[in-house]
């Protein structure tokens, strides 16, 4: 599944309210993986959607509401280099088609739930 929170610019409170709606419905179609678009500031003032939803996944971590996230940034088609990013594409194959376009994109996150 891929959300864009970015889509429309809105506000961080609105693209975290979107993010949280989709989430619930993600959790009753039984989607185990989230492609989640959130930019990264190019303009250079940008990125606060995307800090604010990292800050977000922290706490949901941290409150076993969801299994994981990688940062875009941090996501490597080397896979082997990092066991989170194995994993990943372990469990969810269909990520080695985007995976040229989604290795080190700091303006997306994956969300497993």
């Amino acid at each position: 599944m891929i959300l864009n929170l970015e889509a429309g610019k809105p506000f961080v409170k609105e693209a975290l309210e979107k993010f949280e709606n989709e989430l619930k419905m993600a959790r009753a179609k039984k989607v185990g993986l989230i492609k989640i678009i959130h930019g990264y500031g190019s303009s250079g003032t940008g990125g606060k959607i995307k800090e604010a939803l990292h800050i977000h996944l922290i706490s949901m971590l941290n409150n076993n509401t969801i299994k994981g996230f990688i940062a875009g940034e941090h996501y490597s088609k080397l896979t082997k280099a990092s066991s989170s990013n194995q994993k990943l594409v372990d469990c969810y194959p269909e990520l080695m088609e985007t995976q040229h376009s989604d290795c080190y994109n700091p303006g997306i996150s994956f969300v497993e739930l």
